[in-house]
């Protein structure tokens, strides 16, 4: 984001990503604070009630999280969006808040808002990373690996000189 105007002015960036529908049994979303990450966790589609025992192994997440840390969260889709139409403008964007809240068995995502202050001609990154891990503590080490973007621009560039510079042409 960059402040293109000639003052400082106050920025809310707001996103959000929808987390898959699994089974509803013992599905939740929340938030944990140590990872700064909101996620859904849950039980594969297929596992019946009576496998619940034994599908406990199973569990895994689907999380949004991010390199900065938002001032605001939620995770239930619903209270995200406040309504059913997806062409309108989320009600949390217009009320220009995120409600920090949990969701039990409903529709989950993971949003994610960001509050700021830009100087003039000032610019601030925000990286996010979305994916699934087998639990919270998997969230750190992806973060670790994905969220530093210098080193993974870096590691795509030497990945392709390294394939490029096989290649010769002459004409």
């Amino acid at each position: 984001v960059k402040n293109e105007t000639e003052k400082t002015a106050d920025f809310s960036l707001f996103n959000c990503f929808i987390f898959n529908k699994a089974g509803t049994m013992g599905q939740v979303a929340e938030w944990d604070e140590a990872t700064g990450t909101a996620y859904r966790s849950g039980f594969p589609y297929y596992v019946y009630y009576d496998e619940y025992e034994s599908a406990l192994k199973k569990k895994d997440i689907c999380f949004l999280t991010a390199d900065n840390k938002p001032t605001a969260y939620e995770t239930n889709l619903q209270r995200f969006l406040g309504t059913d139409n997806p062409f309108s403008i989320p009600v949390s964007v217009k009320n220009g808040r995120l409600a920090c809240g949990r969701s039990d068995y409903g529709s989950t995502c993971g949003a994610l808002q960001f509050d700021f202050t830009l100087e003039a001609g000032e610019e601030k990154e925000i990286n996010l990373l979305a994916g699934v891990a087998k639990d919270i503590a998997d969230v750190n080490a992806l973060k670790n690996e994905y969220l530093n973007v210098k080193k993974q621009l870096d590691d795509v560039k030497k990945l392709w000189d390294e394939r490029i510079s096989s290649f010769t042409v002459e004409t």
